[in-house]
């Protein structure tokens, strides 16, 4: 046993000194990046982590000497460490070299973050440049030891450094791409540009590739085209000078104005268009005329091939749609339909493109949508009726599954009672005008290969819903009627049929005075339909599609929905005076099954007002074998007696109550001492007595 233990105890001592040759101690050096002004001194703090026990140090320093210039190091932070450690000799072309090796032979130990010394550099480089200062391994080599003379793994990490100047003019030539002997704008942007008081500088290009046009677009206060020196627009050279009276200020990235080119170079060929200073020289003013500082931006102009798109985006009705964005996939290019519906896309040559309508069918006509469009897909779903017209079809799947289904039929129920005024996800969608095959097939894209002008790529938008966008209209009428009953504020309406042939569907909007009475409830009768109050709770819209998208003919008075309502006004003399048929946004109209609309006309509403009495109702049930049923109707209420009397005129069961006006209902179970057998049960109140006939079963 001890044996085994002695070999597992040399087994960890032997692989814990493998574990210390083989694995390294990892070092990280580095430096914060920062933004600076040019000009300043920046001060650079080299730092490191894992600086543990470390005997020896050798490494480099890099960085481009066009934007930085060395001024010296200071505040040393690991001892023995001084200006000897640092070779100079390089540091013109940005390079620095350090060797320590502490003197005292140990090591020595830093905190994470802590620096080991500070590299002083003065700023020199161009305003609104990033420039590195890195660690290298050349020409001296990167290599930490520690004190038993073991190599760490060195990590290092630069640091970028901005250059700033909050008061300097930075401009640019933008890129742009324009079409083989076509003309091209090419705007010059300044994402800088606050408190200048006049400028100078001269914009160049290839002359054999371009020739100038114009300058259009000028967004400077104070300048025209009189400030464009054009002696050199032979040579490729257009010369700017301003010298204004009053500093200027614009928004980041605004236009300063557009330099119009006609292209002359092949397809597929490009040119830069530089700032420079060989016609008129640099200058940027200040306030007080004082010089600022400025930093330009050079870009270039590609000639395409003929790869030019236009077409329009028109609704269904042929009208223009403006403000749409069209795009195309490679490269990603974005135009704007202007107030023709007009858009144009310049595409690279040779190259496969998918064009298509990028935004989204933000609104929803909802007043062209209604009953008829709910019939055309009923008939369709129902299969009596295909919706066989690509641009109905489409406007039909509002759910955008490529088939027309119940669950289309239900939202566009939804928008047309009000319940919603959004289909769920997008309103509509955009197709090609130009297509083939079957609905479900009907592109949204065109695809193309940009190497020839093309024209009428026109797109059509298809809002969801309105997928019956005219209907014929038919000379019959429908009648409808109103009759019901009031008792107190209770107020009972039948509505009902009076002339209802070979209707396959109807919309109507039935109106009351929300300050004189209010609706409890719908209950519908002879046709199943869907209901829908109003917000402000003054109408009750109602929607009716025959289930199998054919016609039916209902028989005079038949009942179609029974409403009830409570007076908030008791002392109202004319209830029928408080309803009206019809709403703007709720027209009333019926429908035939070949999708015509006829009129639907409303007789006089006529409301009775119930006389109401006293009265005993037979209990239930009869014969009563457990519980019953007592219920009784008083027009006053008030106390209330209740008898059983057997058949021999004695009293064998009595109770009273207190009641409420109008009609009670009691749960009565009899005494278990009552035999089977006939009884009266008698009611009094108030002078009024009734009775009637018990059989009680046991």
């Amino acid at each position: 046993m001890n044996r085994f233990a002695f070999f597992f105890v040399a087994l960890f001592v032997v692989f814990s000194g493998f574990q210390s040759v083989f694995a390294q101690n990892q070092l990280e050096i580095y430096m914060d990046g920062s933004v600076t002004h040019k000009g300043n001194q920046l001060l650079i703090p080299i730092k490191v982590k894992g600086f543990t026990d470390v005997r020896t140090m050798q490494f480099t320093l890099e960085w481009d000497p066009q934007g930085f210039s060395y001024k010296k190091v200071s505040s040393y932070g690991v001892s023995g460490l001084g200006e000897g450690n640092f070779g100079t000799n390089r540091v013109d072309n940005g390079v620095l070299t350090v060797s320590w090796d502490d003197p005292s032979g140990g090591s020595v130990s830093l905190a994470d973050g802590e620096k080991i010394f500070i590299l002083r550099l003065e700023v020199i480089g161009k305003v609104w440049q990033d420039y590195k200062v890195q660690v290298t391994g050349s020409p001296t080599a990167i290599e930490f030891t520690d004190r038993n003379g073991d190599e760490f793994s060195v990590v290092s990490t630069p640091g970028v450094f901005h250059i700033n100047d909050p008061e300097a003019v930075k401009l640019s030539v933008k890129e742009s791409v324009g079409l083989w002997r076509e003309s091209v704008e090419v705007p010059i942007t300044a994402s800088h540009f606050q408190g200048v008081k006049g400028m100078s500088f001269t914009l160049s290009w290839d002359k054999s590739l371009a020739d100038f046009v114009d300058v259009t677009g000028i967004n400077i206060p104070g300048v025209d085209v009189s400030n464009f020196k054009k002696n050199f627009l032979g040579h490729g050279l257009l010369g700017f000078d301003w010298d204004g009276t009053t500093p200027v200020s614009l928004d980041p990235n605004a236009e300063l104005f557009r330099v119009i080119l006609k292209l002359k170079g092949d397809p597929g060929s490009e040119f830069p268009v530089k700032f420079t200073d060989e016609y008129i020289g640099y200058d940027f003013l200040g306030e007080d005329d004082s010089k600022k500082n400025y930093y330009l931006t050079d870009s270039k102009v590609s000639v395409a091939t003929q790869g030019e798109v236009r077409g329009k985006v028109l609704d269904l009705d042929g009208k223009p749609v403006p403000g749409v964005s069209v795009a195309s996939e490679l490269p990603e290019t974005t135009a704007l339909t202007d107030t023709e519906g007009s858009f144009k896309l310049i595409l690279e040559a040779n190259q496969a493109h998918t064009v298509q309508v990028t935004s989204k069918v933000e609104e929803l006509s909802i007043e062209n949508i209604d009953i008829v469009d709910v019939l055309a897909i009923r008939r369709h779903v129902a299969g009596v009726e295909s919706i066989d017209a690509k641009e109905r079809f489409v406007a039909a799947d509002v759910n955008s599954d490529e088939q027309v289904s119940l669950l289309d039929l239900n939202s566009i129920k939804e928008i047309v009672l009000g319940s919603k005024d959004r289909f769920e996800g997008e309103q509509g969608v955009f197709k090609t005008k130009e297509y083939e095959g079957a609905p479900k097939e009907w592109p949204s894209e065109i695809n193309l290969t940009a190497d020839a002008l093309w024209s009428g790529v026109d797109f059509l938008k298809i809002p969801f819903g309105d997928v019956v966008r005219s209907s014929t209209e038919n000379e019959s009428i429908q009648k409808f009627s109103l009759k019901g009953t009031r008792d107190g504020n209770k107020v009972v309406l039948a509505f009902q049929a009076e002339e209802f042939e070979s209707v396959a569907g109807f919309q109507t909007c039935l109106k009351w005075d929300v300050d004189k009475i209010e609706f409890k409830s719908a209950e519908k009768s002879g046709l199943d339909l869907s209901f829908f109050q109003l917000a402000d709770k003054s109408g009750l819209r109602v929607l009716w599609d025959s289930p199998s998208g054919k016609p039916e003919t209902l028989t005079e008075e038949s009942p179609i929905a029974k409403l009830e309502f409570v007076l908030k006004d008791e002392d109202v003399e004319d209830v029928s005076a408080l309803f009206s048929w019809g709403d703007n946004a709720f027209p009333s109209k019926a429908v035939t099954a070949g999708l015509e609309v006829m009129e639907m006309e409303f007789l006089e509403t006529d409301v009775e007002l119930v006389v109401h009495r006293d009265f005993l109702f037979p209990p239930r049930p009869n014969p009563v074998v457990g519980k019953s049923v007592l219920e009784f109707d008083l027009v006053n209420g008030g106390d209330v007696a209740l008898e059983l009397v057997n058949l021999e005129g004695k009293v064998v069961w009595s109770g009273t109550i207190k009641a409420e006006p109008g009609r009670t209902t009691l749960e009565w179970e009899p005494d278990s001492a009552l035999v089977s057998g006939w009884y009266i049960l008698r009611l009094m109140a108030d002078g009024f007595v009734a009775t009637e006939r018990l059989l009680l079963q046991r």
